[in-house]
């Protein structure tokens, strides 16, 4: 399976980090999906996407061996879990994805909110509730890890259009997880 991802990645700088990741944290993350999913079939797939997910992002982790890149790996593990429990393991959806939920104006940090404080159900309910215009939004940035100029692209929109949607989007979920109490601040 390694090889396979390491076809998808073309600097070998990366891929020698991947391969360090790889060996380092796939069995940490296999067990975190197990305990989650109680079957070893589907904690593989499990690890595998969120193996894809970190390949999208790899260029965000700095240092293989620090205790912030195996959190940052066995949350999307955990999260990749839980949504296919939640999606009845047809469609995965991550709304916890890092930095989605920041807020640079309020200094409000809801991931850290939601990680400690919600039930991962409500969120994901919370957010299929939004209207089309912001869910299709919300999807492609939290699930597909699109860029504003790929939404954009997607939707058949501006490139502002698409940015707007994605903030009031986060807005209106804000305040809907608020409202049902589901976070607080």
């Amino acid at each position: 399976m390694l090889l396979i991802y390491l076809g998808m990645i073309n600097d070998p700088t990366d891929q020698n980090k991947f391969t360090l990741l790889y060996e380092a944290y796939r069995e940490k993350m296999f067990y975190k999906a197990n305990q989650i999913l109680k079957d070893a079939y589907l904690a593989e797939d499990a690890v595998h996407e969120a193996f894809l997910r970190v390949i999208k992002n790899l260029y965000k982790i700095s240092d293989v061996y620090c205790p912030q890149t195996m959190n940052y790996l066995i949350t999307i593990v955990k999260n990749v879990a839980l949504s296919m429990i939640n999606s009845g393991i047809s469609h995965e959806i991550s709304i916890i994805d890092d930095n989605f939920f920041e807020e640079e104006d309020s200094g409000f940090n809801l991931e850290n909110e939601c990680l400690s404080n919600i039930n991962f159900e409500k969120i994901v309910n919370e957010m299929q509730n939004l209207p089309d215009i912001y869910k299709d939004v919300l999807y492609l940035d939290c699930v597909m890890d699109m860029k504003i100029v790929e939404i954009a692209e997607k939707l058949s929109i501006p490139n502002e259009t698409a940015k707007k949607r994605l903030q009031r989007g986060k807005i209106l979920l804000i305040e809907k997880l608020k409202k049902e109490a589901i976070i607080y601040g």
